[in-house]
């Protein structure tokens, strides 16, 4: 009897591995997904952009790279919220967010 449980135990113990590993796997790939999406989405504010004139020669303006950068990565921490994965930016889009719905505040308060 002891034989049966003692098998049992390891083959539920390589299935949670299994599973745990498969899980990884999706995470993986939504974040890989999300990364791709990310710059698509980038790309095309960045087009929309160039119609209004903005230069993204990233050369002459490398600020402005490090913005786009920043933009990035927010857009893919939203995605992979959205997908119910930690990010690390998570907390910062909170903070964000509160800061950006006091600025609103205050410009309603002068207005």
């Amino acid at each position: 009897m002891a034989k049966i449980i003692d098998t049992f135990v390891e083959l539920r113990q390589a299935q949670l591995i299994s599973e745990n590993y498969e899980e990884d796997e999706i995470a993986q790939d939504l974040f890989e997904q999300s990364i791709d999406l990310g710059r698509y989405a980038l790309d095309l504010i960045e087009t929309g952009l160039e119609e209004y004139g903005v230069d993204f020669d990233y050369h002459s303006n490398p600020d402005l790279k490090g913005d786009m950068f920043v933009i990035l990565n927010l857009i893919v921490s939203s995605l992979l919220r959205d997908q119910g994965l930690k990010h690390v930016l998570h907390e910062d889009l909170d903070m964000l967010k509160d800061r950006i719905l006091e600025l609103e505040k205050y410009q309603d308060d002068i207005n």
